[in-house]
């Protein structure tokens, strides 16, 4: 792995700039936030930075005979992998990438793009026969459509008459086969990368002798919807981006960071958004970790995050490789090279900026679903709850997606952290610093309690709301039962009560000689006799009732009971 003994080309040292100067500094923002760009390279030591863009193949090929002491860090970064395929091979190539993770780096975008391709061509294809299954439907409703006009096999020219209607069943129109290959690609390359695209949680890692490479998809911000609509709960899941980080060693010193990132994948734009400022914003939240860090290598840069927190990024630090006054905190100018490639490639794994947003959508979902269903607990209030077992689904689907994500992360800075072939061996260059190695150790123990804990917590509250929902469902069905039984009771009561009353009535009305005697006196008397001894009766034998139905519960209880004595006193007899 050493570099060539020839000296670099001019041109090569032409397209490098001072990345203190405050032009090139703002020729970099701009490229960032460029769409078309392809890469960036910067060259740095703890005095002095340098920077190029959108380097061409013979460009990539000439960066190792740059080789000056006061540039001893690397960091080369693509944008894209489909339009520098050639590029990213060199930079396989001389580092020892596998088959495997060179295909899948040069290929990722191309094989995305020949999936959307695929899929949007099934989906017209499906639309079209959905047209034409409809308007063949539509004319077989006619009256003539079975009816084609077909060549008279016995026609002539002096006939006047060269067709006959002949009835033909009209044949059902046949999908055309779907495409199953794609040129280039096998199928089942295809159907493969097509879950793992679907799998958020899916992380690759591969190591050589010169490198080691991680690959993840990375969530970021989705760009503020200045219409004013709320967030759907099937978009908790922030939108992400697949990129690959590897750490390399050149002459034994691990002094290089390659980073690459998929093309933009964009979200759909809200209606009434202008899609291109909605994807200049997501494009620029995709980006926005790594620019951050890109912009902390230059000296104007550093100033500009002093009070971000969040994305304050320690690499360029000079004063700490002073040998004078140096304490256990600085690092050994030995270890200066190794330490500062280190910590850019850890700096390129934290990222704050979409965390926030997780956090307090899911919280505010929760908040929002609980004033939902215990809002009808109060008295006078009444709350549409007909949608809440739907979106309690997706909520309980996006927490768990996003706790299995976070988890692979957790996995994936374990593996970066402790996995033994880090350690600089024979057989293996590239070494990851123990201060580097420290920040991972925090960054878990964060993304735990930050992250992890949160999420573990929404989903016990998750399910306490489920469970406090089917409850208050429960009770209102009860509630309702029992007003249904005491309107059925009532209407008992006064069915017996009216019962007797009415057959008095009856008996009155029965036209026989015999009972003509009787007056309206006689009939208001007994009409009242009978009315109040019904009214008696009414709530003295619902007492009684009740009193012989809970006696009868008890005396069968002692039957059972008895009987399965007896039964078992034989069968103890037998044995």
């Amino acid at each position: 792995m050493t570099a060539p003994p020839y000296p670099p080309k001019t041109k090569d040292l032409d397209k490098f700039k001072n990345f203190d100067e405050n032009d090139v500094f703002l020729r970099a923002q701009k490229a960032a936030k460029d769409p078309n760009a392809l890469n960036f390279v910067v060259l740095f030591g703890p005095h002095r930075a340098k920077i190029a863009f959108d380097l061409g193949t013979d460009d990539i090929k000439n960066l190792w005979r740059l080789n000056d002491p006061e540039y001893p860090v690397r960091w080369i970064n693509f944008w894209n992998t489909s339009q520098q395929q050639h590029s990213i091979k060199i930079i396989g190539k001389r580092y020892g990438f596998s088959r495997r993770l060179g295909a899948s780096i040069t290929y990722w975008d191309d094989l995305r793009m020949d999936i959307k391709r695929d899929a949007e061509k099934q989906k017209r294809e499906a639309e079209e026969q959905k047209r034409e299954a409809e308007k063949q439907k539509r004319e077989q409703q006619k009256p003539d459509d079975k009816l084609v006009r077909v060549p008279n096999e016995k026609s002539d020219l002096e006939s006047g008459d060269s067709t006959r209607h002949v009835e033909v069943q009209a044949q059902p129109v046949r999908p055309p086969p779907t495409p199953v290959d794609q040129p280039g690609y096998d199928p089942e390359t295809l159907e493969n990368f097509k879950v793992l695209q679907d799998s958020l949680n899916y992380t690759t890692t591969d190591h050589g002798k010169h490198f080691f490479c991680f690959g993840a998809n990375w969530l970021h911000r989705k760009p503020e919807d200045k219409t004013g609509h709320d967030a759907k709960l099937s978009e908790l899941v922030p939108p992400h981006h697949w990129a690959w980080y590897a750490l390399c060693a050149d002459d034994q010193k691990t002094n290089t960071v390659v980073s690459i990132h998929e093309a933009p994948n964009y979200s759909r734009p809200p209606k009434g958004v202008d899609p291109a400022d909605y994807q200049s914003d997501e494009l620029e939240n995709i980006r926005k970790n790594t620019v951050a860090v890109l912009e902390q290598l230059s000296f104007i840069g550093s100033s500009k995050y002093t009070h971000n927190l969040f994305q304050l990024k320690s690499i360029r630090e000079p004063h700490k490789i002073d040998t004078s006054e140096r304490s256990s905190t600085m690092v050994p100018p030995e270890n200066a090279t190794e330490t500062a490639a280190s910590n850019l490639f850890y700096y390129l794994f934290e990222d704050y900026s979409a965390v926030a947003p997780v956090l307090n959508n899911s919280g505010q979902m929760l908040k929002n679903l609980s004033d939902r269903v215990l809002g009808n607990v109060k008295k006078g209030e009444s709350r549409d709850t007909s949608t809440v077992i739907q979106e309690l689904h997706e909520l309980g689907k996006g927490l768990r997606q996003l706790d299995h994500l976070f988890k692979s992360y957790k996995n994936l800075f374990e593996t970066i952290r402790k996995s033994p072939p880090l350690e600089p061996t024979e057989s293996r260059e590239v070494k990851l610093e123990r201060q580097a190695r420290d920040r991972f150790k925090r960054l878990i123990d964060r993304l735990q309690l930050l992250m992890l804990n949160t999420i573990n917590e929404y989903l016990d509250e998750k399910k306490e709301l489920s469970n406090t929902y089917f409850n208050l469902t429960a009770q209102k069905d009860s509630e309702a039962t029992a007003r249904l039984t005491r309107s059925a009771t009532l209407l008992a009561k006064l069915s017996v009560f009216f019962l007797p009353i009415s057959f008095v009535t009856s008996y009155f009305s029965v036209q026989i000689e015999e009972l003509n005697h009787y007056t309206a006196k006689t009939y208001w008397y007994t009409f009242a006799v009978v009315a109040t001894l019904s009214f008696v009766s009414l709530f003295f034998f619902g007492k009684m009732l009740m009193f012989f139905s809970d006696w009868l519960d008890d005396m069968a209880d002692v039957v059972i009971r008895r009987f399965g004595k007896m039964f078992g006193r034989r069968r103890e007899k037998e044995d």
